[in-house]
């Protein structure tokens, strides 16, 4: 198969670089997966990621090189070292399977990777949950991809057991299946947690998967149920790829009170610019390409190397170390001539000095000194004469006399916009930057609350007909207080003694409704005394209250309002930071809120109450140079006299700002020192290779002006002579007054 250029040059740099860009290549059965990521202070930081689908193993090369040169442009970057991450599609038992080994290594070659290792996803998976979480993962992983599923268990640091399913559509009743087969041969229960990748959670298994009814037979309780995306699994690669060159976990956070676990006593690890991944002759520091896999070897000369090494499990990869190569002479290092000097290099630098003086070495005639000295003075001015006309450069400054303006403007700055005097507009740029942060408030809201009272009523019928009533029928005492029946009741006629029984309810908490036997009759709200009431049966009891602190509108709009007071100000500084020396005006940023989260809602009982939130600022960006450039074009448009005005000779004392859409209003009034009007490329033509006398005989020719100064860079008072080069001399006019 033709190879396929991919990021056109791979730069191979040492491991041990600070600033090498690594490759995590993850394989499942159907995509491929590139992430370059970047150490940064021991941290994984990736660059750039991208995914690619493939149908047959014929399409791999192809798309992977898709992937790769998709995030080699995110990361802006070339890549040096790759790891595998492969799915157990890829392995027989615990090693690569031989058309997995050819895979690779043709993979490898196509693509010109220089291949290190490689790693299962499984225990990539582990080492990425032991990281973000801080302690050893005991899950049960399941990888879902289409036609082949596989599952394995995970416990102390290690992947105790997999199961696999080829060539059957992933379901539901297949993974449990495979988790059931897992549980038998443990012999006890699961770990209640379930990892799953190669499938989200809003596909049709990924929503299988979800139901809690599906696994009551399997653990003993309802399983936490955790879903990692397809970027997820490729920093996961990263982060075991980390591991192995860093030879410890990057960014480990320890959980508070819990030391780091280890699965079993290991050796210590050869250098990993020694390491191999198992059965491939991936070479730490190597191309794949470089080394041939079947190396001779003789059975009477063992080697430790040629023993395997268990890794500990919190470095992932998986390697075996060999001595490939027998110890190389030392190549003789190509010692380079010193460069010569020109003239001009030898002058500035001084370097002839010491050869000079050796000349008169010894000497002491007063003569020979004399000479010396003369010849040091002559070499000193032609240097300095030289080093003025063509290393030094100088701003000239012209005194003139001026005459003010002052008027007002109104220019536009739109994004993606272009200097257009006829139009009044400047290019504009939207500048975003956001803040987000955490605040707490003590609650000041009050809410009375309790327990009701509750009893039983004898309901009583003085008239001749039958009455019924409803549930929720109120009752009340002559000082007001109510109870509510419990349910519906009905009482025959002339029935008043004792009437007939029914439950009741006080209508509020508080101990006030605890009423006894000996209350007086109650009236039926609606309905004529002098039939229908009610007598206590049963004492009310149970009634009682109390007052408790609640959140209140007032405590939630003082916390929305001072975080976001203080969110705002640290956007608006982040915005001044990302606008890198262009012009804001804090008139034109506007802030809006993207997210505000309160962990309680209003009136819920509390005593603290929190607040996350977002905000993002915005604002239309300009280059003051452009708006003073742009001003200074309208004024001398209209310049009839020979003046005219420069961008660096204007004042913009005070300045408006209105933002409509994508653009950026700007009024104002600026101050403007009209100065003699000449041409700067041509007036650099004239004063080029002359000396500051002769320039500034040449520069006072010009109406108004009153005087001309020469400040040279560097700031030797010995340079007389202008630089013959126009690059490196400018112009400063200013007012003489």
């Amino acid at each position: 198969m033709m190879g396929i250029n991919i990021l056109p040059s791979f730069f191979k740099k040492p491991k041990s670089l600070p600033d090498t860009n690594y490759l995590a290549l993850t394989l499942t059965p159907t995509k491929t997966i590139a992430a370059v990521w970047v150490l940064t202070e021991e941290n994984v930081q990736v660059l750039g990621i991208a995914e690619k689908s493939f149908s047959n193993i014929d399409s791999l090369i192809h798309e992977a090189a898709v992937a790769i040169d998709t995030a080699g442009k995110q990361a802006k970057s070339d890549v040096s070292e790759t790891v595998f991450g492969l799915s157990s599609y890829y392995f027989e038992g615990k090693n690569l399977s031989t058309e997995s080994t050819a895979i690779l290594k043709n993979l490898a070659q196509e693509l010109d990777l220089k291949a290190q290792a490689y790693v299962s996803l499984a225990s990539s998976i582990n080492h990425y949950f032991k990281i973000k979480e801080g302690v050893t993962p005991n899950a049960l992983l399941v990888g879902s991809f289409g036609d082949y599923t596989e599952v394995h268990l995970v416990r102390n640091n290690l992947v105790q057991r997999t199961k696999i399913s080829k060539s059957q559509p992933s379901t539901i009743e297949k993974i449990i299946q495979l988790a059931t087969q897992i549980k038998t041969e443990e012999g006890h229960d699961l770990p209640s947690r379930i990892i799953v990748y190669g499938a989200v959670e809003e596909s049709h298994i990924g929503k299988e998967i979800t139901k809690k009814d599906e696994w009551k037979d399997l653990f003993v309780s309802t399983p936490k149920i955790d879903f990692i995306d397809d970027e997820q699994i490729a920093e996961a690669v990263a982060y075991s790829q980390a591991a192995d060159a860093l030879g410890h976990d990057p960014m480990l956070v320890q959980a508070g009170g819990h030391e780091k676990e280890e699965a079993e006593e290991v050796k210590p690890i050869e250098p990993p610019e020694e390491a191999l991944a198992q059965d491939m002759g991936f070479v730490e520091g190597e191309d794949i390409l470089e080394v041939e896999k079947n190396s001779p070897k003789t059975e009477d000369k063992k080697d430790e190397n040629l023993e395997n090494v268990q890794i500990p499990q919190e470095y992932a990869v998986e390697e075996t170390h060999h001595k490939l190569q027998p110890e190389e002479s030392p190549v003789p290092q190509r010692v380079n001539s010193p460069k010569k000097q020109s003239f001009i290099e030898k002058l500035t630098t001084l370097s002839w000095l010491q050869g000079f003086l050796n000349l008169f070495k010894g000497s002491k005639s007063p003569r020979k000194i004399a000479i010396v000295l003369g010849s040091l003075i002559l070499l000193l001015v032609l240097g300095t004469f030289i080093a003025s006309r063509t290393l030094a450069s100088v701003q000239v400054i012209i005194s003139a006399n001026t005459q003010p303006r002052e008027d007002s403007f109104k220019i536009t700055a739109q994004r993606g916009g272009t200097m257009d005097p006829s139009k009044d507009t400047i290019p504009g740029e939207e500048v975003t930057a956001t803040a987000d942060g955490n605040q707490k408030a003590v609650t000041t809201g009050t809410k009375k609350t309790g327990n009701k009272a509750k009893g039983s009523f004898y309901v009583r019928n003085w008239s001749l007909d039958e009455k019924s009533f409803n549930g929720g029928t109120e009752l009340i005492t002559k000082d007001g207080i109510k109870f509510v029946l419990d349910g519906p009741v009905t009482i025959p006629g002339r029935t008043v003694s004792p009437g007939i029984e029914a439950t009741a309810t006080a209508s509020d908490v508080g101990p006030n409704y605890n009423i006894d036997t000996l209350a007086p009759p109650l009236s039926i709200v609606g309905f004529d005394n002098a039939f229908y009431d009610a007598v206590v049966d049963k004492n009310f009891t149970g009634g009682d209250e109390k007052q408790v602190t609640v959140v209140s509108q007032d405590d939630i709009d003082k916390l929305s309002k001072s975080l976001l007071d203080s969110l705002t100000q640290k956007a608006k500084s982040n915005l001044k930071e990302a606008a890198s020396g262009r012009k804001i005006n804090e008139d034109a940023i506007t802030v809006t809120v993207t997210k505000k989260s309160f962990d309680k809602n209003l009136g819920d009982e509390t005593s603290i109450l929190n607040l996350d939130m977002t905000v993002q600022a915005k604002v239309i960006a300009y280059a003051e140079d452009d708006l003073k450039n742009i001003i200074s074009q309208k004024i001398n448009q209209n310049s009839t006299n020979n003046l005219e005005a420069r961008p660096e000779n204007i004042q913009i004392p005070s300045i408006t700002t209105k933002t409509v859409g994508d653009k950026l209003s700007l009024s104002g009034q600026y101050n403007a020192d009209m100065v003699p009007k000449f041409n700067d490329t041509d007036l650099k033509g004239k004063i080029a290779g002359k000396t500051t006398k002769q320039a500034r005989t040449i520069i006072k020719q010009i109406p108004q002006v009153s005087d001309v100064q020469f400040q040279f860079s560097p700031n030797l008072f010995v340079f007389f002579t202008i630089p013959t080069s126009k690059s490196k001399i400018s112009f400063k006019v200013q007012s003489s007054k």
